[in-house]
């Protein structure tokens, strides 16, 4: 369930806006009005609310919904990145903040409440998606703390980005790092596959040496405390574990 604060002047058209989405958009729950981005603002500052979505008129009397866009960059709150979708008639407005990092996207009034409330609906689908990574990256990290890795060390990163791609893809039976993994990777750092490899490689060789023999014997299955552990067999072992 998301919490959405609805920030309109027009207590007539907010009313008609918030039975609409309510009826229509299960996973919300409203849990403040504002009339003037100065209210809004009270309720993103405040950690009682912990609002998830705004739907942000603009043009309003006191304080404008472009002046709390701006406070919000002030008060570096970018928690609020990509949550606000702007609900507003002037289109002249909805182009001096349309690229700020806090704005989802933006809905002309006259283009009706259903194409707000398909807005909303886009927006919840990619929170969704944004929660199930941070829960599966905070797994991972767990996972990789446990085994001792240095999380300091840019190996450690690139092989918790490994598992990462890996879990999203459901590809569990034939993982082929040199194919399907270190390329991606390195597009993404500007790096080469082979410097991906080394990396993983070395925070690996690292992670031997200082986790205790005995956790990486019960974690491996090992059988010979002289056992080095390979990262495809940590990678392996990880997506067991939280995939079970």
């Amino acid at each position: 369930m998301f919490n959405l604060l609805v920030v309109e002047d027009n207590l007539h058209y907010s009313k008609n806006l918030i039975n609409f989405i309510l009826k229509n958009n299960y996973n919300v729950k409203l849990v403040g009005i504002a009339t003037n981005g100065k209210e809004a603002l009270k309720y993103l500052t405040s950690k009682m609310y912990n609002i998830d979505i705004i739907l942000l008129d603009l043009k309003m009397p006191y304080y404008t919904g472009i002046e709390l866009v701006s406070e919000l960059k002030k008060q570096i709150l970018y928690r609020y990145q990509n949550s606000i979708i702007v609900v507003s008639g002037e289109p002249s407005l909805i182009s001096l903040i349309k690229n700020e990092p806090f704005i989802y996207s933006y809905v002309d009034k006259i283009n009706g409440l259903q194409k707000i409330s398909n807005e909303l609906n886009n927006l919840i689908k990619l929170k969704l998606k944004e929660n199930h990574t941070i829960l599966l990256k905070n797994k991972i990290l767990a996972e990789l703390k446990y085994l001792n890795y240095n999380e300091n060390f840019v190996g450690t990163q690139y092989l918790l980005e490994a598992i990462m791609l890996l879990a999203e893809n459901n590809n569990l039976d034939s993982i082929n790092l040199k194919r399907d993994v270190f390329p991606i990777i390195a597009f993404r750092h500007k790096k080469s596959p082979h410097n991906i490899k080394c990396n993983i490689n070395n925070a690996t060789v690292i992670m031997n040496c200082d986790c205790q023999k005995d956790i990486i014997m019960k974690y491996f299955n090992f059988s010979n405390t002289r056992t080095e552990v390979k990262p495809k067999q940590v990678i392996e072992a990880i997506l067991k574990r939280i995939t079970a």
